[in-house]
C-alpha cells in the first residue's frame, strides 16, 4: 500500500499522539503485578543463559510463551535491568498496533475513519494503563490486526507468508490466544467471501504461523516432556476454556468494567455499530461484527476474568465508533485534527517528558534500599533469606528487586537457625526470638537477622 502525503500526516500525526500516551516516562517507578513477575522470568534467561525453557525462582516455569520474555532479555542485556528496559515492549507494540489499526482501516474503509479509529484507540483508558507494564495482551491484538492487513490486501503467497509470521508472532507472545485471528477471517469467509478460506495466502498463513510457534512448542516438549505439555497446553491455554480455573468475578465483570472505563467512547459505540449494520459495506460490516462476536464469545467462558483480556475488542470498538464519527465530519475537518495532533503530541510529548511528573508509581523504594544490607549479610555467609507476613507480590519484589529467591515463613515456630526474614512493617516483635537478636527497620520493611 503506498502512502500519500496525507496519509504520511496522518501517521506522523498518530505517532506523535502515541508516543506521548504510551511511552512517556518510562525508566520511572517500579514493576508491579503481573509484570514484576514477568521482568523476573526475563531476568532469569541472563541468570541461567536458557533460551529455550524460561524460569521463574530457578524453576522451569511453563505457562506463557517465551517471545516478550526473549525481547525483555534482550533489552537487559543492552541497557541493564531497569523499568525502562522491562517495560518498553508492551507500550511500543501497542503504539505498532494503532499504525496498524490504520492500515487497515484505510484498506478497507477510508482515510477518515482510520485516522478516526487509530486516534480513538490511542485515548482508552485501559488500552493506554494496561500497556504500562510487561503484558502479552498488544502482542495478541497487533498480530490480529497486522493478520486481517495482510489477508484482506491479498490472496498471493506473500500476503500469506506476512500473515502467517504475524500468527507465528501472536502464538509465541501468549499461545492460543492468537487464534482469535483465525475466528476473524472464518467469519469473513462465511458471510462475505468463501474464498478467504480456500486462498493460497489462508493456507500459507496457517503454515508459516504454525510452523513459527511449532518450533519453540515441539523443541520445548523435547527438552522438559510431559510437564511442559500438561502446564502450558492442557492447564494453562485450556484450562481456562474448561473450568480448570474456579475464581471468577462473575459473567457481567467485562460488561461492568466497560461500564465504568470505556469512557468517552461508551455512548457513541452503540451509535457506531448502529451506523454499521446501516450503511457499511458487506466487508465491512462482516469485519467489525465477526471480530467484536469472536473476542467477545471466548470471554464468556470458565476462566480468571481480567481488564486487560479486553484490549483485542478495543481496536474493533475503535472502528466502529471511527465509522460514525467519519459519516459526520468532512476530510477537510480530519487534516486540520491531524496537524493539530502532530504539533500538540509532540509538544506534550516533551513538556511530559522534560518537567519533573511523576507518571509511574514507586512501590519498592524502600525493599531495594535493604540490598546492600542483604548482600553484606549473604557475603557473611547468611545465604538462605525468607519472608514473613508480606503481601502477595512482594515475594516476587524480593527476587526481582534484590537478587534473592526468598522462601515463605509461615510462623515464628519456623524462626531459620541461620538467615535474613524480611517483614513488612515494624511490628514483629515475637520475631526478636532464639536466634534472630537484630532487627533493622528503614521505614516500611523490618530486616530481621537470625544466626
Amino acid at each position: 500500500m503506498k502512502l500519500d502525503a496525507t496519509a504520511r500526516t496522518h501517521l506522523l500525526a498518530l505517532t506523535a499522539l502515541g508516543t506521548t500516551v504510551l511511552l512517556s516516562k518510562l525508566w520511572q517507578g517500579d514493576m508491579r503485578g503481573d509484570s514484576l513477575f514477568y521482568a523476573e522470568v526475563a531476568k532469569e534467561i541472563l541468570k541461567t543463559g536458557d533460551w529455550l525453557t524460561m524460569h521463574f525462582a530457578y524453576e522451569p516455569y511453563f505457562n506463557k510463551p517465551p517471545l516478550l520474555f526473549w525481547l525483555t532479555a534482550i533489552n537487559y542485556k543492552l541497557f541493564g535491568v531497569t523499568s525502562f528496559s522491562a517495560r518498553f515492549w508492551s507500550p511500543f507494540i501497542a503504539l505498532l498496533c494503532g499504525l496498524a489499526l490504520y492500515l487497515l482501516a484505510s484498506q478497507v474503509f477510508d482515510r477518515k475513519v482510520a485516522f478516526l479509529s487509530t486516534m480513538i484507540l490511542f485515548m482508552t483508558r485501559d488500552f493506554i494503563k494496561d500497556n504500562m507494564g510487561l503484558r502479552m495482551d498488544s502482542t495478541v491484538t497487533l498480530s490480529i490486526i497486522a493478520v486481517l492487513y495482510f489477508l484482506l490486501r491479498g490472496r498471493g503467497w506473500k500476503d500469506g507468508a506476512l500473515a502467517g509470521m504475524a500468527l507465528g508472532i501472536g502464538l509465541l507472545a501468549k499461545g492460543l490466544v492468537a487464534l482469535y485471528s483465525l475466528g476473524i477471517l472464518l467469519g469473513l469467509a462465511l458471510v462475505v467471501d468463501k474464498g478467504v478460506a480456500l486462498s493460497r495466502a489462508f493456507l500459507c498463513y496457517l503454515l508459516v504461523g504454525c510452523t513459527l510457534f511449532g518450533l519453540w512448542f515441539f523443541g520445548e516438549y523435547i527438552a522438559a516432556g510431559d510437564i511442559f505439555l500438561n502446564t502450558f497446553l492442557f492447564k494453562q491455554a485450556l484450562g481456562r476454556f474448561t473450568g480448570e480455573f474456579t475464581y471468577s468475578k462473575g459473567k457481567l465483570y467485562y460488561l461492568e468494567l466497560l461500564l465504568k472505563t470505556y469512557w468517552p467512547w461508551l455512548p457513541l459505540l452503540p451509535l457506531g455499530i448502529y451506523q454499521v449494520l446501516r450503511k457499511a459495506s458487506r466487508e465491512q460490516k462482516a469485519l467489525i461484527l465477526s471480530w467484536i462476536s469472536v473476542v467477545a464469545f471466548s470471554l464468556l467462558f470458565p476462566q480468571p476474568e481480567y481488564g486487560r483480556y479486553l484490549m483485542p475488542l478495543y481496536p474493533a470498538f475503535a472502528l466502529a465508533i471511527g465509522f460514525f464519527l467519519g459519516g459526520l465530519m468532512k476530510r477537510e475537518t480530519i487534516d486540520k485534527l491531524a496537524k493539530a495532533a502532530l504539533v500538540g503530541g509532540t509538544v506534550a510529548f516533551f513538556i511530559i517528558n522534560i518537567f519533573p511528573l511523576q507518571l509511574h508509581k514507586i512501590s519498592y523504594a524502600k525493599l531495594r534500599e535493604l540490598k546492600p544490607l542483604v548482600d553484606y549479610h549473604k557475603a557473611q555467609g547468611l545465604k538462605e533469606v525468607y519472608v514473613y507476613r508480606t503481601r502477595y507480590r512482594t515475594p516476587h519484589a524480593v527476587l526481582f528487586y534484590l537478587d534473592v529467591a526468598p522462601k515463605a515463613l509461615k510462623s515464628p515456630a519456623d524462626l531459620p537457625a541461620q538467615g535474613l526474614v524480611i517483614v513488612e512493617s515494624k511490628g514483629r516483635g515475637d520475631l526478636l526470638s532464639g536466634p534472630c537478636t537484630e532487627q533493622l527497620y528503614n521505614g516500611s520493611y523490618s530486616l530481621f537477622v537470625c544466626r
